[in-house]
């Protein structure tokens, strides 16, 4: 516009200037003609023509330079609005591309949740078949113990009647011998009395030899039947049976009676033959004879007696060392059995101690789940307060963006336009005030709450830390450092550089411990590693077992991690402990390999597409330190995860199991209804009344 108004007073000054030369000329000429007249008319009119034409033709090149800026204008709304739409276009894109990582990161999580629930289901599992093993063994061994016991005190009492038994048959025997010997002894004695007055001195020598060679034959048969009677209890000692035993004990006496009623016949034998004797020689040799027999009689009849007293004496004292055995075998059993009473009553006691300290555990347990659960609603208000705070932040950047452009435009204006164009400039500078006032109001409300959050989350640990969520007892991890070479210590917390970095994409990385905020959606997300970088050193694996590679994938395997290497190995206590480290950029093992403490795993950091990603902070290399699958801190062994539904249910298994071992031991520590009653004294006894019934006698 500016340079079509200088083009037409170009043109008008031109026409004047023919004018005015033509002038002077026609004057010095000074022909005042009409031709001269006419011609400076027509030369005017000329001149006015060309000037209208110049006009004119200024005019629509203005008009043509008005349609063209318009037009120009108007393509540039239309680039705006297929900008606008383009960067909606991108936006949407982005959006549905972080939602589709968002699902596929769920999906993630819910499987890993699901294989670490069916883990602890079969491992629950495993655990109450071996308690249900266990217990059912204790069982039966205390019915086998029970059952053995309860024989052993019948067959105690079967061999005290037995014993009994045999000594009043013994009794029996030796009352019936006795009065025996006495009528025998009595009925001799008034033979010999009366057949000694009839004897004479002649036959006493025969009758002498007679009977010295009867009382030869009679020693020997009572060596014989002594043999026999040694052989006898030889056999009977080598028995097995106590039905055996008497048996043979009842034979026994049974074949001394025989004896006895033979010896009686071969003494009247001998009497007779005596007598046939006496009366072929002198009646005084006869009576000799008799008298001598009746004494050898009586010695053999005393001998008898005393072979019984010492038969029914080691049967006595096999008896009474039977009875002792049985004693010591049931005293041995009671004290064996009330050894295992009270072992079962401390592990009774050490059973209520675990109930009481499961029963506080999840108390604390569930104190801990509800801090927790508190300590995730002031997060996620403070992410909350965050998004809104970057989206009050990108409107003040789009305001001062906007006032930008609307004072150049009214700086360049023309004067008519110059007023509304000022009026918009100072429309867009209140938006951007007020914007500058969302954004403090938004950074004010984003401090207090992440100051509530960090609180809410240290309360939440520390109470997760008392109830000793995942691991009671906390211990160092079998790792000598991290794989880029950070010392490892319980007392000292783990640097962790990328947990520091504050860009305008990424204000906090990381947010009280292990949580940190995801950029793109402004929600927590969990971060169970440590990131670390170094420029490019090289990832060793640092346990201080042996490993084996279990899984180990390549950059072009892995696009968008970069290269992971897993190391796994297993202490000996039994937990199983795993080394997973990504964004390498080199791996220099594969799967199945053995690899030993300190051995370089890979090289590099930063790799993979994720680092292209808004939020992905600068290249590093990320590791994390799992025990049985749960990840876990490597300076003190603490479980990152906390699972308060999980950890109540462990609770409350762990106390269930607790409660039922103690009922166990209470009632197999809780005494019988009925105990048997043990006979004591029996043998000795039954020693007192041989010691009357059999006192000692002078062999005659």
């Amino acid at each position: 516009m500016p340079q079509t108004r200088r083009l037409a007073s170009s043109v008008l000054s031109l026409a004047a200037c023919t004018v005015m030369l033509s002038e002077p000329a026609m004057s010095q000429r000074r022909e005042p003609t009409e031709k001269a007249a006419r011609e400076r008319a027509d030369r005017a009119g000329r001149a006015r023509e060309t000037a209208d034409r110049a006009a004119r033709e200024t005019q629509e090149r203005a008009t043509r330079e008005r349609a063209a800026r318009e037009t120009a204008e108007r393509a540039a709304r239309d680039a705006r609005e297929r900008s606008n739409q383009e960067r909606a276009a991108r936006e949407q894109a982005e959006r549905s591309a972080r939602e589709s990582r968002e699902r596929a990161d769920r999906e993630r999580a819910a499987r890993e949740t699901a294989e670490r629930n069916a883990r602890e289901a079969r491992d629950r599992e495993v655990r109450e078949r071996q308690a249900r093993e266990q217990a059912d063994r204790t069982a039966r061994e205390a019915k086998e113990r029970a059952d053995r016991q309860r024989a052993a005190m019948e067959q105690a009492e079967r061999n005290a009647r037995a014993a009994r038994e045999r000594v009043e048959r013994e009794q029996a025997a030796k009352a019936q011998a006795e009065r025996t010997a006495r009528e025998a002894q009595q009925r001799s004695a008034r033979e010999a009395a009366e057949k000694l007055a009839r004897e004479k001195a002649a036959q006493e020598a025969r009758a002498k030899e007679q009977a010295d060679r009867a009382a030869r034959e009679a020693q020997d048969r009572a060596n014989r039947e002594r043999q026999a009677r040694e052989q006898a209890q030889k056999a009977e000692a080598d028995a097995k049976a106590k039905s055996e035993r008497e048996r043979q004990l009842k034979a026994q006496t049974e074949q001394a009676a025989n004896d006895a009623k033979a010896q009686a016949e071969k003494s009247r034998l001998a009497k007779a033959q005596a007598d046939r004797a006496a009366k072929a020689a002198q009646d005084k040799a006869r009576a000799d004879t008799q008298a001598r027999q009746a004494a050898e009689q009586s010695a053999r009849q005393a001998n008898e007696r005393a072979q019984r007293e010492r038969t029914a004496n080691s049967a006595a004292e096999r008896a009474n060392k039977d009875a002792a055995v049985k004693a010591e075998q049931e005293r041995t059993a009671r004290a064996r059995a009330d050894k295992v009473v009270a072992d079962t009553k401390v592990k009774a006691e050490a059973a209520n101690k675990a109930v009481s300290t499961a029963r506080e555990r999840v108390t604390k347990v569930k104190d801990a789940s509800s801090a927790t659960d508190a300590a995730r609603k002031s997060q996620a208000d403070a992410h909350q307060a965050l998004n809104t705070l970057i989206k009050a932040e990108e409107g003040q950047a789009k305001a001062k963006k906007e006032l930008d452009v609307a004072r150049s435009a009214a700086n360049s204006a023309r004067p008519p336009d110059q007023a509304r164009l000022k009026a918009e400039a100072d429309r867009k500078a209140a938006a951007l005030k007020q914007a500058d006032d969302k954004v403090a109001a938004a950074q004010q409300t984003y401090e207090q709450g992440s100051t509530k959050a960090n609180a809410a989350w240290s309360e939440a640990n520390r109470k997760q830390k008392a109830a000793g969520v995942g691991n009671l007892t906390l211990e160092k991890p079998p790792f000598s450092s991290t794989p880029l070479g950070q010392p490892l210590h319980p007392d000292a917390p783990l640097s962790d550089p990328i947990s520091t970095v504050r860009t305008q994409t990424n204000r906090h990385y990381g947010v009280s411990g292990n949580v940190r905020t995801d950029v793109n959606t402004g929600r927590v997300r969990a971060h169970n590693g440590i990131d670390e970088s170094k420029g490019g050193s090289q990832a060793k694996f640092t346990g201080t077992i042996e490993g084996r590679v279990v899984e180990a994938l390549p950059l072009d395997k892995s696009p968008r991690l970069g290269g992971m290497v897993i190391v796994e190995f297993t202490t000996p206590k039994g937990d199983r402990w795993q080394q997973k480290t990504m964004h390498l950029k080199d791996v220099n093992v594969k799967k199945g390999d053995k690899v030993a403490p300190g051995t370089v795993i890979g090289s590099g950091e930063g790799a993979g597409t994720m680092f292209q990603e808004r939020g992905a902070g600068p290249p590093h290399v990320h590791t994390e330190f799992l025990r049985n699958g749960r990840p876990v801190s490597p300076a003190n062994g603490q479980e990152l995860e906390f699972n308060g539904d999980g950890e109540l249910r462990r609770a409350n298994d762990e106390l269930k199991r607790a409660e039922d071992q103690a009922k166990q031991y209470q009632s197999a520590a809780a005494p019988p209804a009925t105990s048997p009653q043990v006979q004591t004294g029996t043998f000795k006894e039954y020693e007192q009344q041989q010691r009357r019934a059999n006192p000692p006698r002078l062999a005659p």
